[in-house]
Formats: C-alpha cells, sequence, structure tokens
C-alpha cells in the first residue's frame, strides 16, 4: 500500500471538521477510529431494543415513542459513519440526527401526562 494511501485510509482525507483522540486508521484502513465507531453500535441497539422486545406493545402506544427509539437508532447509525469515515457530510448525519432526537426526547417529556397530544399530531 502506498504511504499516502495509509495514511488517510480507505476513505482519504478527512473532511470533517473535527477529529477525535483516536488515532485514524490504526486497527483497519477501512475504519477511521475503529473504536468510536464500534462502540457507536451500542446506541444503535439502544435504539433498535426497545422496538425489538416490547413489539406487543405499539399499538397501545402513541407513535412518538416508536420515533423516539428510531431517531437515537439514527444517531448511532450516523455516528458509525462519521467515525468510520470522518467524511463531512457523514459528521452531519452525526450531528443534525442529534438535534432532531433532542426535539422528539423533549416533545415526549411535554406531552407524557396527555394521552391526547396537546402539541403536533404524533
Amino acid at each position: 500500500m502506498a504511504a499516502s494511501t495509509a495514511a488517510f485510509g480507505f476513505w482519504g482525507e478527512p473532511t470533517s471538521t473535527i477529529d477525535w483522540c483516536e488515532q485514524n486508521y490504526v486497527v483497519t484502513p477501512y475504519i477511521a477510529e475503529f473504536f468510536n465507531s464500534t462502540t457507536s453500535l451500542f446506541i444503535v441497539a439502544a435504539g433498535l431494543l426497545p422496538l425489538a422486545l416490547h413489539r406487543e406493545l405499539w399499538p397501545q402506544l402513541e407513535p412518538r415513542y416508536a420515533v423516539a427509539c428510531a431517531s437515537v437508532a439514527v444517531v448511532g447509525a450516523g455516528s458509525v459513519a462519521f467515525h468510520g469515515t470522518l467524511l463531512f457530510h457523514h459528521q452531519m448525519w452525526d450531528e443534525v440526527p442529534m438535534l432532531w432526537t433532542v426535539v422528539v426526547l423533549l416533545y415526549c417529556l411535554l406531552e407524557h401526562q396527555h394521552r391526547e397530544p396537546r402539541h403536533g399530531f404524533w
């Protein structure tokens, strides 16, 4: 492998605005930050497991709870993509869903005492 390819790995030169403390492409040339990427898979699992484990309850619950779980899974997937590549457009898939998730979770918290939503339709 050429020295320039080894320095940047499979995805090329990082274009993200931030590079975390983990050294890049140490474990494999295909994943920039191996441990940040693999631990982000737990975030995906944290979003998907409630959907899978409590699927019998979903007909009784409001859709906002499924949206909240799914948004956590999207944050994890975006984090895997960002830390795996260190590319700017994947960085946005890491950061923007975090903001969406905060809004969804805040909505769930504000509406938790009301069976019929006061704000919005879900």
